[in-house]
């Protein structure tokens, strides 16, 4: 990177957007993804009538996410009057996957710059072999890439809380209260996309304090991380001008529904309660990046002075907050990712060429294999090490939306007047069908059934039969019945 910086930071951003900017509207709408767009038509629609009160959708917030969606609905609504079309609404399912990709679209821009943002930052805090190697190893993790091509929250919550520790670090190591500004503005994004970047903040603001009590860092630096967060969140996120006690008290009631009372815990065991995360990463992360990164993890205790300290703290930090809440869910566990492959990275960057060399080529190997298999639907990637029937089986398996848009083209094809009921996932199958749906098992024509962590096989359904399975090379986990007066039976088919 030192000869050709420019060039070689043009390559990376490339290899970075190359598996996540194609067949975006087709591949999978997650199972959030059709409520986020009907958030951000409510949003627009509260920007456009100037009832900010209504800008508050959920208690996420997602307000980063309403952003790109009413930015991406206003283009195309305009494009649609320019062309003297009749503007099409979420309903329209050929309107739908074209929406849908653009909005990802956006989101991507938005990581894309992101990641941009920190490859400068890792060259200058841990150097540019680091930078190097951390820009390869996160465009090419399998699992990653396929939450970057939803529509949702959690890519842009690890990604901007990435970019507040590195700004800080650098803020640190410079002294410029720029980077502290800086640092603080993404935190306010952060905090506008997901509330779990709370803990991010909580963590910077407490090592900003540590330091200042230490004499090492003066007290203004918080004063302005402060602010920026506040000045951020205001103006981008209306509600607050007209009611943000009401928002505030929102917010505050829902987290604690998801800390103390989510039904996800009720589901799990203790023991996988206690150890859910640990174990996503298992079944989620690449072999190079997993094993390599419980020895960086391990290693940065060792030197308590270091920046790779910081980020080992911060891991554990996080891990616990996201154990002690009663929500589970496999790809919350992606605030994990840019921090575990930064150390990696760093780790990697330390090794004789010869070992960097075989284990980078294992990782794009990978990649490789990753892509044959999964493409363009990476969020199904599972941990060769492990298999989906070992995973399905311990009970981590989840199907957030994948392979029900096959599913749905599969059946458009069949015509509009035939009747499916999808009991589970409706949401991610809804927005690209044609026909009629029912919610009677009396009534349908079809059935659209997917496995997931409490549905481990597909069940038998009288007077019907398994038309199609929809899946990767490696597994099928959505299945079209083909019905006539159904009813469910307790027999089940052997997973295929």
């Amino acid at each position: 990177m030192r000869n050709r910086p420019g060039a070689v930071m043009l390559l990376i951003i490339l290899l970075f957007l190359l598996p996540r900017v194609f067949l975006l509207g087709t591949d999978i709408s997650n199972s959030d993804a059709l409520r986020w767009h009907r958030r951000s038509d409510n949003f627009l629609q509260a920007l456009k009538n100037q009832n900010f009160e209504k800008t508050y959708q959920r208690y996420h917030p997602g307000v980063t996410a309403m952003w790109a969606g009413a930015v991406s609905e206003q283009i195309l609504n305009e494009y649609q009057k320019l062309k003297g079309d009749e503007i099409a609404t979420l309903e329209n399912a050929e309107f739908y996957p074209v929406l849908h990709a653009l909005s990802k679209l956006v989101l991507i821009a938005i990581l894309a710059f992101c990641f941009a943002l920190q490859i400068y930052l890792v060259s200058k805090l841990f150097g540019s072999k680091t930078a190097l190697l951390f820009g390869i190893i996160i465009s090419t993790e399998p699992y990653f890439i396929g939450i970057n091509r939803w529509f949702h929250l959690s890519s842009m919550e690890a990604m901007f809380s990435l970019n507040v520790l590195l700004l800080l670090m650098y803020f640190i190591q410079t002294n410029k209260l720029r980077f502290i500004v800086l640092s603080g503005f993404f935190a306010g994004l952060g905090l506008l996309t997901k509330m779990t970047v709370s803990i991010t903040i909580a963590f910077s603001f407490s090592y900003i304090l540590y330091r200042v009590f230490r004499n090492k860092t003066k007290f203004n630096a918080a004063v302005f991380y402060v602010i920026s967060i506040c000045v951020t969140v205001l103006v981008l996120f209306p509600a607050l001008w007209v009611k943000p006690m009401f928002v505030f008290w929102s917010m505050y009631s829902a987290i604690v529904n998801a800390v103390f009372e989510d039904i996800r815990g009720e589901l799990l065991t203790l023991p996988q309660k206690l150890f859910y995360y640990p174990i996503i990463l298992l079944f989620k992360m690449s072999p190079v990046v997993l094993i390599i990164g419980v020895y960086s993890i391990i290693n940065t205790f060792k030197r308590v002075t270091s920046k790779e300290f910081v980020l080992g703290v911060y891991l554990v930090f996080l891990v616990t907050f996201l154990t002690i809440t009663d929500q589970k869910i496999d790809r919350y566990s992606i605030a994990l990712f840019p921090f575990w492959i930064l150390l990696v990275a760093n780790t990697l960057s330390k090794l004789k060429p010869r070992i960097l060399t075989v284990l980078l080529s294992i990782h794009v190997a990978t990649f490789i294999w990753a892509t044959s298999v999964y493409y363009p639907v990476y969020s199904a990637f599972i941990n060769p090490l492990f298999g989906h029937k070992f995973v399905l089986n311990a009970g981590f398996y989840e199907n957030s939306g994948e392979y029900f848009s096959e599913a749905a083209f599969y059946l458009n094809i069949k015509g509009r007047n035939i009747r499916t009921h999808v009991p589970n996932n409706i949401e991610s199958f809804k927005p690209y069908y044609k026909g009629k749906l029912t919610g009677l098992l009396d009534d349908a024509d079809y059935v659209v059934y997917s496995l997931d962590f409490d549905r481990k096989s597909f069940p038998a359904i009288k007077d019907c039969k398994i038309d199609k399975y929809f899946g990767n090379r490696l597994y099928k986990p959505v299945a079209v019945y083909a019905c006539n007066n159904v009813s469910l039976k307790t027999k089940s088919y052997l997973v295929r």
